[in-house]
């Protein structure tokens, strides 16, 4: 019976050892695993590596879908990174963590470029300079150190680091300036700065016209980078022709020989200009005679190369007339103009205006003249904005006296004096000698001698923000004292405003030359014989002065020491000016007369002053540089 007992106990505990077991099943059964993955987009080559929660890696060398190896529990947290990808490039994962409750397929992996940014270090910097890289992304720097650029640049992609502006009394070096960002950001770009100086010619064979025969008349242009183009007159074989020398990428070519020459010979040349535009396209004219005419030729530089006459028959102006004192403008468009007297044999001379527009040069035939008909024109000169607006004054005789008058073009349009009582100022005294100068965004100033019995003043007229403001009564002209001594007025505006008035002018019984200076809306006038910028000593004559885009100006005349000419300059640098104590600053040799200065001023600040020097009983076209 006990044995009973204990067999029914024993059969009890089991069973309910068994529904024991059962009921605790679920919970200890094998929990379900699900696969994490996604998809992957961009790789272009090279290898990404992702990594599934801090362990397990996963590579990939191609786009599509991918899936870890090893499934995850659910439930289980998944957090996917990438921790390898290539050179230059960047992973991007979307939706990389969760928890898993079911395969995971909605892990996104995008390859995109990585940027870097450009940048380098400044040594001996002592003004602000402007930066650009890749033509944009403006970087004023102001003291040495290092620098970068704000905007990145992605992996792959070419830079290139340029100065725009600010180096007006520096040159700047710059080393590792361009290349390709390759997967690290660019720290090696060098800006060495030095200060800018004035080279001079030091002996005779100094000298860039050949040494054979004489060159003489040079004139010069340059560019906003510093190329340069100057040309002058030399005598050949036979008679006369036209030379230049030429400065591009830092490099001067100059003639070796008359064999060299860019025109045909002559037997009589008058005179050669030169225009260039911002970026370096040039014109040159000039008069010569075809053998019975004065006519006027041109040379042309378009995108670096150059295009000459072959003949004396390759004439810009007409047939059969005469054509001298021509003057030439090149806009930075491309349009260009030459302004020139003509007699076309009806007993006048008249002024007329050649015209290359859209890339068509159009030339006046003797009947089209610029000037009103029936009274004598002389002396135009010409002026061109950036986009071929243009002004032309010219001083003509109305019957009675001579006037300054002004033909204009704008926004395509031409606006010319409607009769001889259409002329620009005072209607008293006989007007001479009208030059203009304009800016690239076409503000403009004319500028004229105007005689009223024995007293002679300079009087300008300007336009502003598209006003003319013309002077209407003779006490508006300006004079360092009276007198009938005012020649050779000069005209210069920069693109920031300023601008500049050069003469010479008869003041206590000697030539001298005087400035009149506009800056920050006010002008400033001479008013006594101690306001010449030539010395007080002696006579000085041609004054000519270049204008830079920041204000930056250079004016060149010659002076008298006593014994020889010889040729000075001045100039403004960050609104100070320099000018010379004596005759011994001179720029050429002491013993030997000078000549025919030209000045030329870039908007880097590069400055040159061409001129023609006696030498060995020769005249020698020498030039002084401040680069």
């Amino acid at each position: 019976m006990p044995h009973r007992h204990i067999l029914v106990a024993l059969i009890l505990c089991t069973a309910w050892l068994a529904v024991g077991c059962y009921s605790r099943s679920p919970a200890t059964a094998s929990t379900p695993s699900y696969s994490v993955g996604g998809s992957l987009s961009g790789l272009t080559g090279g290898t990404v590596e992702l990594t599934l929660n801090g362990g397990e890696t996963l590579s990939l060398t191609a786009d599509g879908s991918f899936t870890f190896p090893t499934s995850l529990p659910q439930g289980d947290a998944y957090a996917v990174t990438a921790t390898i990808t290539p050179s230059g490039f960047v992973a991007t994962v979307t939706n990389g963590t969760g928890t898993v409750d079911a395969a995971v397929t909605s892990i996104v992996v995008a390859i995109t470029t990585a940027d870097f940014t450009v940048g380098g270090v400044v040594n001996g910097l002592t003004e602000p300079l402007l930066l650009q890289n890749n033509g944009g992304d403006d970087l004023t720097i102001a003291q040495d150190g290092p620098f970068h650029f704000a905007t990145p640049v992605l992996h792959g992609v070419a830079y290139a680091v340029t100065v725009v502006s600010g180096y007006t009394t520096q040159r700047r070096v710059l080393g590792s300036a361009t290349g390709q960002v390759a997967g690290a950001n660019v720290t090696d770009v060098t800006i060495a700065c030095t200060d800018k100086a004035w080279t001079h010619p030091q002996v005779e064979a100094d000298s860039i016209s050949p040494d054979a025969s004489s060159g003489y008349g040079a004139t010069v242009a340059m560019a906003s980078n510093g190329d340069t183009v100057m040309a002058w007159i030399q005598q050949t074989v036979g008679g006369y022709a036209i030379l230049m020398s030429e400065r591009r990428n830092g490099t001067w070519v100059h003639p070796t020989g008359t064999a060299d020459a860019i025109s045909p010979v002559a037997a009589s040349i008058s005179e050669v200009r030169v225009a260039m535009t911002p970026d370096g396209d040039a014109l040159i004219a000039y008069t010569m005679v075809d053998g019975t005419y004065w006519r006027v030729y041109l040379s042309e530089s378009r995108d670096g190369v150059w295009t000459h006459p072959a003949s004396l028959g390759d004439a810009a102006s007409a047939a059969g007339m005469h054509a001298l004192g021509v003057k030439v403008v090149l806009a930075a468009n491309g349009d260009a103009a030459l302004a020139y007297r003509g007699y076309d044999g009806t007993g006048n001379w008249n002024a007329y205006l050649s015209e290359r527009r859209s890339g068509i040069w159009t030339h006046p035939q003797p009947s089209e003249r610029l000037s009103l008909g029936g009274q004598p024109a002389y002396d135009p000169d010409v002026a061109m904005g950036d986009d071929g607006d243009t002004v032309v004054v010219w001083y003509q005789y109305d019957g009675a006296a001579y006037r300054t008058f002004l033909s204009e073009r704008r926004d395509g349009v031409w606006t010319h004096p409607a009769s001889t009582a259409s002329f620009i100022g005072p209607s008293v005294g006989s007007a001479s000698a009208p030059r203009v100068a304009m800016t690239g965004s076409g503000d403009a100033l004319v500028c004229w001698r105007l005689q009223d019995g024995q007293t002679a003043r300079l009087f300008f007229s300007q336009l502003r923000s598209g006003v003319w403001t013309h002077p209407t009564d003779f006490a508006e002209g300006v004079s360092a004292g009276a007198t009938n001594g005012i020649s050779a007025p000069q005209p210069a505006i920069a693109a920031n405003g300023d601008a500049l008035l050069v003469w010479q002018q008869t003041s206590a019984g000697t030539q001298r030359i005087f400035r009149s200076e506009y800056h920050e809306g006010v002008w400033v006038h001479p008013t006594q014989s101690a306001d010449a910028m030539s010395l007080l000593l002696n006579t000085s004559q041609q004054p000519r002065v270049a204008l830079g885009a920041n204000g930056d100006a250079l004016v060149s005349w010659l002076q008298f020491d006593g014994s020889v000419w010889a040729n000075l300059r001045s100039e403004r640098r960050h609104g100070t000016w320099v000018h010379p104590t004596s005759t011994a600053d001179r720029l050429h040799f002491a013993t030997k007369h000078a000549s025919t200065t030209t000045p030329a001023i870039g908007a880097n600040g590069d400055a040159v002053i061409v001129w023609s020097g006696q030498t060995s009983g020769l005249d020698r076209v020498y030039f002084s540089e401040y680069r």
